[in-house]
């Protein structure tokens, strides 16, 4: 049996501004680069209290980091589902 391709479907949570970090780790910060409260993201992999995850701007731009996974919800997923 094939692995799943879906992904997590998660949208931002909580107040203020969800800083995304180049690593895992609060000191990897990337300045000007955040969602907000209700952003859609794809959700890649956990470690430690943060996820990997893919923003998609109006413009059509995708923006990956790692953001605190408290700071998300999972919604649903993503991807194709199985015949």
């Amino acid at each position: 049996m094939r692995p799943s391709s879906r992904r997590p479907w998660p949208k931002a949570i909580g107040t203020g501004h969800l800083d995304f970090h180049s690593a895992p780790d609060a000191a990897c910060r990337i300045a000007g680069t955040f969602v907000i409260a209700r952003d859609r993201l794809v959700g890649y992999q956990e470690l430690r209290g943060w996820t990997s995850v893919m923003f998609m701007t109006r413009a059509d731009d995708d923006v990956q980091g790692w953001v605190r996974s408290e700071r998300l919800k999972v919604t649903g997923t993503l991807g194709p589902t199985a015949p």
